[in-house]
C-alpha cells in the first residue's frame, strides 16, 4: 500500500492529505527510532572530534555569561536583585543540570543532544499529522543530519532547548488537529509559555496560535467550544509566564513579563548606520552584561536622572522610533537587507561560526553543504504541493512569518533564525516526498514550481551575509589570554588576522599576548599594525607606549602616550601613564599637570597622589606637597612608601616634629612587615630629624600606626 496519496489523476494535481497506512503502525515507530539513532550517532561522534580542543574547552559570548551567571544561582542567588535583561530560562536548567553532576559541560552538552534527538522525533510526530507519515520521517531526517543542529547542541547556548521547545509545540499543535483533546492544548501552552521565557520572539506565536483556534483549527466545532480551547492554552502558557513577570515586579517595582531588553535590541537593530546585524551600543563591548551596563548609563546620561529597567528600556524604544520616523527610505532599505539575511544560506554567527567548527570536525566538514540554501527552495517546493491544503497548515504559514518578522523588528542571528527551521524542515520534507512523483509526472506541470524554486535558490543565495566577518578564533584567542594562557592565545589570535587582515582589535590582542611572553619586538609590531589600522583606539596608542617604554625607547613611547591621553582625556590610567613617562623625560611641570589632572578622576588612587607629591618635592614646593603626600598617607596608612614620602615633605616644608613622627611611624611598619630594605634610608632619615630638632625636644618613637 502506497504511503502517501497519488499525486496525479488525468493531469491535474491534488491536494495531498495525511493518511492512515501502514507507516501509521509498528513500522513508523521503528523508522523514527531508526532515525533518533542516526542523530544520537551523529551528535555523540561530533562531541567526541571536538573533546580535545579549544573550542569544546573554552566557553566566549553569551556561553561564558550563562555559565556564570548559573554559578551565581547555584550559588544561592535564586531570586536575584533586578528585572532580568537577559532571557532567564537556560541559567536555571543549567542549574539543575550542575546540582547533579556538578560544574559540567559535557553533561550539559550531552543532555542538550539528547533534547535534539527528542526533537528529531517530536518533529517526525508533528510531520505525520500535518502531512503524513513519509514526510514526518522524511523531516525529521532532515533535522537529525542538519549541521547547524549537530552544531548548537555542542554550545553552551539555549539554541538546543528552544529546538526542543518549538518542536513540542509543532508536535502538540498537530496532534491537537487530529484529536482535539483539551490537554494538547495544555502541553502547547506550557511549551510556549516556557519557550518565551527563553526568546522573546516566542510571544510573537501566542496570537497566530489564539487565532488559529479560534477561526481556523476545526471550524465545523461550536464557537463557544473554540473560545473554551483559548482559554485553555492562555491559561496554560500564562501559568509559566506569570511567576517570572511576580518576580520582576517583586524585585523592581515594575510589571515586566520577561526580560527589560526590548528597546536596547529594537534600537541596536534599527538605527541609522545599523547593519541588520548585532552591532554593541559601544564599540567592542557586546558582551550581555556589558550591553546591559552600557544601555543603562547611556540612557541615564542621556536623560540626566537615575532610571528604572524599564525607563531605559523605552528611552531605547523611542529613539528607535525616532529613527524610523525621520528616514522612512533608510529604514525601509535596512529592513529589505535584514530580509535577505531571514532567507540567505549563510549564517549569521555572533560568538562561534559552524564554519570554525567545521575545520575541526569530520562530521561537520561533510555535512556542511546541507544548509538553508537547500531547506529553503525544497520547503517552498512543499508549499507549492500542499497549496489547496492552506487551512490545515495556516497555523504553520503564519508562525513561519510570525518569527521571521520578528528578525525583522530586530536583527538577524543564526541561532535566532533557528526556530524558524522546524517548520522550514517540515516543508522541505514534503517538497523531497513530492519530488520523484512530479518529476515523473506531465512536463506542464514542472514550469511553476521549477520557477518558484529557482527563485528562491537565487533570492537565498544573494551574497550579503558573507560580508559580516566570523569572529570565533578572535573570541577564542581573547578568552584564552583572558584566562592567563597567552603561549595558546598566540596561534589562535594570529589565525583570526589571517582570515581579516583589517582587524586591528585581533592585532592588539595578539600584541599583548606577545608583550605576556616577553616577544618585546614583535609586540611592539603587533601593536603598531593596530594603530595604523585604528588610528584613534587609545588603548592601542597606550599598549605600544608601554611596550616601547619597556624596550628604552623612551621618545616613541612620549610619543603615543601622549596620542593615548588626547584620545582618552578621561581616562586616569592614560594620564597616569603620561605622566610617568614625561617624570622619566625630565618634564617635571608638563608631568605634574597629567598627575594632576589624573587625580581629578580618580582622587583616592595612592600611587597618583604619591607621584604628585614627590614631583612637588622635586619642583621645590614643599608646601603642596605635604597635601598630596597626607592624602596617600591617609588612604593607605600601614604604607611605608607613603609615610616615608610624607614625613620628606614634613622636612622639607621645616615641620621636623611632625617629620620625625612619620619616619618614627614607617620605620615600625617596616619592621613589622619585614621589609628590611628600606630600614637604613628612614633611619639615616630619623637622625637627621632628632638633629634637627633642639635638645630635648625629641618624642619618644611613634608605635605602629593603627
Amino acid at each position: 500500500m502506497s504511503s502517501e496519496p497519488a499525486r496525479h489523476n488525468g493531469g491535474q494535481s491534488k491536494t495531498p492529505k495525511p493518511t492512515v497506512n501502514a507507516l501509521d503502525g509498528a513500522n513508523f515507530a521503528w523508522s523514527l527510532a531508526a532515525v533518533a539513532a542516526t542523530a544520537l550517532l551523529l551528535r555523540l561522534t561530533y562531541l567526541w572530534e571536538l573533546s580535545e580542543t579549544d573550542l569544546f574547552g573554552v566557553l566566549v559570548g553569551d556561553a561564558g555569561y550563562y555559565d556564570a551567571w548559573g554559578r551565581r544561582i547555584a550559588a544561592g542567588d535564586w531570586f536575584g536583585e533586578s528585572v532580568f535583561y537577559q532571557s532567564p530560562l537556560y541559567p536555571y536548567l543549567l542549574v539543575l543540570l550542575f546540582s547533579v553532576a556538578g560544574h559540567s559541560l559535557t553533561a550539559v552538552r550531552l543532555v542538550q543532544a539528547g533534547l535534539s534527538i527528542f526533537s528529531c522525533i517530536l518533529l517526525g510526530l508533528a510531520g505525520r499529522r500535518f502531512f503524513g507519515p513519509r514526510v514526518g520521517l522524511v523531516s525529521a531526517l532532515l533535522l537529525a543530519i542538519y549541521p547547524w543542529a549537530i552544531f548548537s547542541d555542542g554550545l553552551i547556548q539555549k539554541s538546543a532547548v528552544e529546538l526542543f521547545l518549538m518542536t513540542s509545540i509543532l508536535a502538540s499543535v498537530g496532534v491537537f488537529l487530529v484529536h482535539a483533546h483539551w490537554k494538547w492544548l495544555v502541553a502547547a501552552g506550557l511549551a510556549l509559555g516556557v519557550f518565551t521565557l527563553s526568546r522573546e520572539a516566542g510571544r510573537a506565536l501566542y496570537p497566530v496560535l489564539a487565532v488559529w483556534l479560534l477561526a481556523h483549527a476545526r471550524t465545523e466545532t461550536p464557537f463557544r467550544t473554540r473560545a473554551g480551547w483559548v482559554a485553555i492554552f492562555t491559561a496554560s502558557a500564562a501559568a509559566v509566564m506569570i511567576p517570572v513577570a511576580v518576580r520582576n515586579y517583586v524585585v523592581s517595582g515594575e510589571f515586566v513579563l520577561s526580560t527589560a531588553n526590548l528597546g536596547p535590541n529594537l534600537y541596536i537593530g534599527n538605527h541609522e548606520g545599523a547593519t541588520g546585524v548585532y552591532d554593541p551600543l559601544v564599540r567592542g563591548a557586546g558582551s550581555p552584561d556589558r550591553e546591559h551596563k552600557d544601555a543603562t548609563e547611556l540612557a541615564e546620561k542621556a536623560t540626566g536622572r537615575e532610571l528604572s529597567s524599564m525607563e531605559v528600556s523605552n528611552y531605547w524604544r523611542d529613539r528607535s522610533i525616532e529613527y524610523v520616523r525621520t528616514d522612512p527610505l533608510g529604514w525601509i532599505r535596512l529592513i529589505g537587507r535584514k530580509a535577505l539575511l531571514t532567507v540567505n544560506a549563510g549564517q549569521i554567527s555572533d560568538s562561534e561560526s559552524l564554519a570554525a567548527y567545521s575545520e575541526r570536525s569530520k562530521v561537520l566538514r561533510g555535512l556542511a553543504w546541507f544548509d538553508f540554501g537547500i531547506v529553503l527552495p525544497l520547503a517552498g517546493l512543499g508549499a507549492w504541493e500542499y497549496r489547496r491544503a492552506w487551512k490545515r497548515l495556516a497555523v504553520m504559514y503564519a508562525s513561519f512569518a510570525a518569527l521571521g518578522f520578528s528578525l525583522l523588528a530586530f536583527f538577524v542571528f543564526e541561532r535566532y533564525r533557528y526556530p524558524m527551521m522546524p517548520i522550514a524542515l517540515l516543508f522541505a520534507g514534503a517538497g523531497l516526498v513530492a519530488l520523484p512523483p512530479l518529476w515523473r509526472g506531465p512536463a506542464r506541470q514542472l514550469a511553476l514550481p521549477l520557477l518558484l524554486v529557482s527563485g528562491l535558490v537565487l533570492i537565498s543565495h544573494v551574497p550579503v551575509a558573507s560580508r559580516y566577518a566570523d569572529t570565533t578564533f578572535f573570541n577564542l584567542g581573547v578568552e584564552v589570554l583572558r584566562a592567563g594562557r597567552p603561549r595558546d592565545a598566540v596561534p589562535l589570535l594570529r589565525t583570526a588576522i589571517e582570515r581579516y587582515p583589517d582587524d586591528a582589535a585581533a592585532y592588539y590582542n595578539l600584541g599583548v599576548a606577545l608583550d605576556a611572553l616577553g616577544e618585546k619586538q614583535a609586540a611592539i609590531a603587533a601593536f603598531e599594525a593596530s594603530v595604523r589600522l585604528e588610528p584613534d583606539n587609545w588603548q592601542s596608542r597606550g599598549a605600544l607606549a608601554l611596550t616601547l617604554k619597556e624596550t628604552g625607547n623612551i621618545a616613541g613611547a612620549l610619543l603615543h602616550f601622549r596620542e593615548a591621553a588626547r584620545l582618552k582625556p578621561n581616562d586616569p590610567a592614560a594620564l597616569t601613564n603620561l605622566g610617568a613617562a614625561l617624570t622619566e623625560s625630565g618634564l617635571l611641570e608638563e608631568s605634574l599637570t597629567a598627575f594632576q589632572e589624573s587625580i581629578r578622576f580618580r582622587p583616592d588612587d595612592v600611587p597618583t597622589q604619591m607621584n604628585v607629591a614627590a614631583l612637588m618635592l622635586r619642583l621645590s614646593r614643599p608646601s603642596e606637597a605635604v597635601r598630596h603626600a597626607q592624602r596617600a598617607a591617609a588612604l593607605a596608612p600601614t604604607s611605608v612608601e607613603a609615610r616615608y614620602l610624607l614625613g620628606q615633605a614634613y622636612a622639607l616644608a621645616g615641620m621636623a616634629r611632625k617629620a620625625l613622627a612619620e619616619f618614627e611611624a614607617a620605620l615600625t611598619i617596616a619592621r613589622g612587615e619585614g621589609v628590611q630594605a628600606a630600614i637604613p634610608a628612614i633611619e639615616q632619615a630619623i637622625q637627621i630629624c632628632r638633629d634637627a630638632l633642639p635638645a630635648g625636644d625629641v618624642e619618644a618613637p611613634a608605635g605602629r600606626p593603627k
